[in-house]
C-alpha cells in the first residue's frame, strides 16, 4: 500500500476527444484497455532469467474531473451529488430498474463497463471526487470569502 502515495505509480491510460466519446462511447474506446486489465487480473507470467514470476494487478481508482467521472461511471451528467451513500446492492438495483424501465433511475444510466473487472467497482471508492473542482473551486472559495 505504500506505493499508492507515490506519484510515479500513477499512469495515464489515454486522452480521448469528446466527439469520439459521443460517437463511440467510453465502453468501445476503453475496450482494448479493459481486456488487458482483465488479463492482468488473471495474472501474467514474467520470465526473469531462471525464475518465472506470476504477477496480478488491477485498477484501484479512476481519476477524472466531475463531468468525466459521471460519464465513466454511467451516471447522469447533470446530477449534482453522485456521492450519495450507495452500496453495490443498491447500485445493482438501480441498474436493473434502469434496464427494465429503459430510463435512468436515481442517477444511474447503465452499469459502468468498469464494473466488469474482477477487483474494481465504482461503489468501492473507485471514482473519487475531483478535489480541484470540489475544494479549490467550490468549498474553499466560498468559505474563504465568508471568512474574510
Amino acid at each position: 500500500t505504500w506505493q499508492r502515495s507515490k506519484v510515479d505509480q500513477i499512469q495515464l491510460v489515454c486522452l480521448i476527444y469528446e466527439r469520439d466519446v459521443k460517437q463511440y462511447g467510453f465502453s468501445e474506446i476503453l475496450k482494448p484497455f479493459l481486456n488487458d486489465v482483465k488479463k492482468l487480473e488473471n495474472g501474467v507470467d514474467i520470465n526473469l532469467g531462471q525464475e518465472i514470476i506470476h504477477l496480478k494487478g488491477s485498477i484501484i481508482a479512476v481519476l477524472a474531473d466531475n463531468l468525466g467521472s459521471h460519464e465513466i461511471g454511467a451516471n447522469n451528467t447533470n446530477m449534482f451529488d453522485k456521492y450519495e451513500k450507495r452500496t453495490k446492492a443498491s447500485y445493482c438495483r438501480d441498474v436493473n430498474e434502469t434496464i427494465n424501465k429503459k430510463q435512468a433511475c436515481r442517477g444511474v444510466k447503465a452499469n459502468s463497463y468498469l464494473n466488469s473487472l474482477q477487483h474494481y467497482h465504482i461503489c468501492d471508492s473507485g471514482l473519487p471526487p475531483c478535489i480541484a473542482h470540489d475544494w479549490l473551486e467550490g468549498v474553499l472559495q466560498s468559505d474563504l470569502s465568508l471568512a474574510l
